[in-house]
């Protein structure tokens, strides 16, 4: 137990104004103004806090305002009460803020400075402890958040990736298909191309030779022309000659129109190969189109990987910080009970030393009591001598005076 002296300056330096006097003659009003005190100072509960009405308890009594007070005194002794227990006083009661005794209320402080003390001590490592442990759950719940925003997005992908795999699906039909259909229409065209450029072959060779065969036959009419007047004899052979020469030309000139014709027909066939062409681009540019889609459902597909990777690193990281913040409650475990073996400790130190106190004041006690006794012999010989004395005295006076 703390001097009194000791007390007043060590609750000097925790903001709690305490004389001498108030230790030695405490009152009910001074001792609830220092554990109010205290209580604000340790636990951070002002007295305007405890006088706050608990409403939902109001509500259940009849008349509320008479028993506002009450209350709010009970909830001042209930977190005292706790407060008491952690310093170490396990037997606090009432009587110590409606009856309090110098003694135990000498104690009680004595208590509450050495657990401040204890606290000081120790305040640093466990603060830092706290505080780690707050930030890991403080990092803990922004991973889970953006791993909760990651998973929305997957959630969305997936989604959509659902309501457009019936439209990539029928596109990747009609493109298979037009694919085909190209290809065909290649084959065909190639096979046309080719035949139209062997009918215009044709019609240059038979235009170049009807050319040639008029040029023959305006140099055969004027040499016949020519000859005419010389030749007189077979006339019918000279004119079957002629005729066999026209008929031939005409023959040359069907062929030229069969082979027209044909190159007509060529040409309107290259014109539907054309249209077709056409029809083929704009097939071709479906098929980019859907080639498009494609390419963005795969770009789906390698963002919803990323996203799955960033997922499983955030997920390991949420693991990583799990374990740190279960090392952290190991260590924070560690340090409460190696707290609150201290306290047992200092508890068992303060118990033994109340007990030495305590066969010291009984041995005091005694020493004492005999030494009260020694005294009361001594007074009881000194009362006897110096009426020992009287009697001598009174004896001499009187034998004096008979001599």
């Amino acid at each position: 137990m703390l001097k009194v002296k000791d007390i007043v300056e060590c609750c000097e330096c925790l903001n709690v104004p305490l004389s001498e006097q108030d230790i030695l003659k405490p009152t009910p009003q001074t001792v609830q103004r220092v554990y109010e005190m205290f209580l604000e100072y340790f636990v951070g509960v002002t007295k305007e806090q405890f006088s706050q009405p608990n409403f939902e308890v109001l509500q259940m009594l009849d008349y509320p305002e008479m028993h506002t007070e009450s209350l709010s005194f009970i909830s001042f002794f209930k977190v005292l009460n706790e407060f008491m227990y952690e310093a170490g006083i396990k037997d606090f009661s009432l009587k110590d803020i409606l009856q309090p005794e110098p003694k135990r209320f000498k104690m009680i402080l004595s208590y509450i400075i050495n657990f401040a003390k204890f606290r000081e001590e120790h305040a640093v490592i466990y603060e830092e402890i706290t505080e780690r442990a707050n930030q890991l759950s403080k990092e803990r719940d922004e991973l889970s958040a953006v791993t909760r925003d990651l998973k929305a997005k997957v959630d969305g992908i997936k989604l959509q990736r659902e309501q457009e795999e019936p439209a990539v699906l029928n596109a990747e039909k009609k493109n298979q298909a037009l694919v085909e259909k190209m290809v065909q229409l290649r084959n065909e065209q190639g096979v046309l191309s080719e035949k139209y450029t062997k009918a215009k072959a044709e019609k240059v060779r038979l235009s170049d030779k009807l050319h040639e065969n008029q040029e023959n036959l305006m140099s055969l009419k004027q040499e016949i022309n020519r000859l005419r007047g010389r030749i007189v004899s077979s006339p019918e052979k000279l004119m079957q000659a002629i005729q066999d020469f026209h008929d031939k030309i005409a023959e040359e000139k069907n062929s030229l129109n069969l082979n027209e014709k044909k190159s007509r027909e060529l040409q309107i066939k290259l014109e539907g190969l054309n249209s077709l062409q056409v029809q083929l681009d704009s097939c071709l540019n479906v098929f980019g189109n859907c080639e498009n889609i494609l390419n963005r459902e795969n770009e789906s597909k390698t963002k919803l990987n990323d996203l799955k990777d960033a997922i499983y690193k955030q997920q390991q990281i949420l693991r990583e910080f799990d374990v740190k913040k279960q090392q952290m409650e190991r260590m924070l475990n560690n340090a409460e009970e190696k707290l609150n073996r201290l306290r047992i400790q200092q508890e068992s130190k303060k118990e033994n030393i109340q007990s030495k106190l305590k066969s010291l004041q009984e041995e005091y006690n005694q020493i004492k009591l005999e030494n009260q006794k020694v005294k009361n012999k001594i007074n009881h010989y000194n009362n006897e001598i110096e009426s020992h004395n009287n009697k001598v005295k009174h004896y001499y006076v009187i034998e004096r005076f008979n001599f």
